[in-house]
């Protein structure tokens, strides 16, 4: 067989291997809270640590076996950092330059609310909620205070919920895996939830193609209302 037909078939087998993973991997994002948030990501096997970036333990971890190593990459890091910030110093020195006027309270919420009904259409029924646990104790030390607060929070967790399997993302759970109960007898109400959202890779990539031209567009139309929103003001000064 030619070197050329084995250098084909090799490359082909590497894009169907792609394009397998793209179409039947998926991506997982775990968010559990109980003392303290975290946040993980998996992809492929992969794991993520997204939040918190550090454990943020004081206690040492060990000798490092490889100090020059370990050096070396903490320069290579210091030297993106700076290049980055460079980057940043020059993007907003340019910006202030062409003299663009920056979007006002209104308008960026504006943007975030475009932004949010997008990822709503685009990711709608494309993700699954795990329920790992979802366990909510209500204590205010009163207990008729309590039993009215845990009847609001019951309420309002089973709604939304309940919203959430119909219209957006199917929820799958087992029993007693949510569990909202009250504490007559406390004085502190606690937490303890493990959600994990699954989404294809696919998905993931359209959502992400999408959604990054979406903020393009919108993050112009900002700057478009700013404009036109400085103009206004400075005809009204004249007028006056």
């Amino acid at each position: 067989m030619e070197g050329w037909m084995i250098a084909l078939i090799a490359v082909g087998g590497v894009l169907l291997i792609l394009l397998l993973v793209l179409l039947f991997g998926t991506a997982q994002l775990r968010v559990s809270c109980r003392d303290s948030v975290k946040v993980r990501l998996r992809v492929l096997g992969l794991r993520f640590r997204l939040y918190p970036r550090e454990d943020g333990a004081d206690e040492p971890h060990g000798f490092c076996r490889f100090p020059n190593r370990a050096l070396a990459r903490e320069l290579r890091r210091q030297k993106r950092a700076e290049k980055r910030a460079r980057k940043a110093r020059k993007k907003k020195q340019a910006v202030g330059v062409a003299g663009l006027p920056k979007p006002n309270v209104k308008e960026n919420l504006e943007m975030i609310r475009a932004l949010v009904r997008e990822f709503y259409r685009v990711s709608r029924g494309k993700i699954t909620v795990r329920t790992l646990r979802l366990k909510v104790v209500v204590a205010t030390g009163d207990a008729a205070k309590t039993a009215l607060v845990w009847g609001g929070v019951s309420a309002s967790a089973s709604m939304l919920l309940n919203w959430i399997n119909d219209h957006y993302a199917n929820i799958d759970h087992e029993p007693g895996e949510v569990d909202i109960r009250p504490d007559f007898a406390g004085s502190e109400s606690g937490a303890d939830i493990d959600l994990v959202f699954s989404l294809g890779l696919w998905s993931a990539l359209r959502i992400a193609m999408v959604m990054r031209t979406r903020f393009a567009e919108e993050k112009a139309n900002a700057h478009i209302k700013a404009v036109r929103r400085m103009k206004r003001k400075a005809e009204k000064a004249v007028n006056k």
